[in-house]
């Protein structure tokens, strides 16, 4: 076997300390020397810390009902007049309701965070009812 205490070189440490100077020599290790009295100075001071993240504002639910119930009154007026027009087929119909689904959706989750039996939370929780009765109707097959 090996004793590996003997094996040295010159990325082992000095066991003596015989190699260790408290400063450098020359031009470079003076200005070593004033940079590291600096860093100990300086660690006694504190940087002020800034945020991880930029601080966003709480979502505006009552803006994003507003939205969701222009939205879907907005699919139903089109799904009325498509219902109204005569040279409108069933099947040209289908990507509006797809849009009605899926919006109506969106608007059940945005109702989880507003009122829905005041004001704008009121107007989004009927338009969503309205637009999901009309899908079913749809894919029931009522309108054929």
């Amino acid at each position: 076997m090996v004793d590996i205490s003997k094996i040295g070189g010159y990325f082992m440490p000095d066991p003596q300390g015989q190699n260790k100077t408290s400063k450098a020599d020359g031009a470079f290790g003076n200005i070593l020397d004033q940079v590291q009295k600096g860093l100990a100075s300086h660690v006694t001071e504190t940087m002020p810390l800034s945020a991880p993240m930029p601080i966003q504002p709480m979502a505006d639910y009552e803006e994003m009902a507003t939205r969701q119930a222009d939205k879907l009154l907005g699919l139903l007026e089109q799904y009325t007049t498509a219902l109204e027009n005569p040279d409108t087929t069933l099947k040209s119909m289908g990507p509006v309701v797809d849009q009605m689904e899926l919006e109506a959706n969106v608007a059940k989750r945005v109702l989880s965070h507003v009122d829905s039996n005041n004001g704008v939370g009121r107007i989004v929780n009927q338009a969503a009812v309205y637009a999901s009765v009309e899908a079913i109707k749809f894919r029931r097959g009522d309108y054929v």
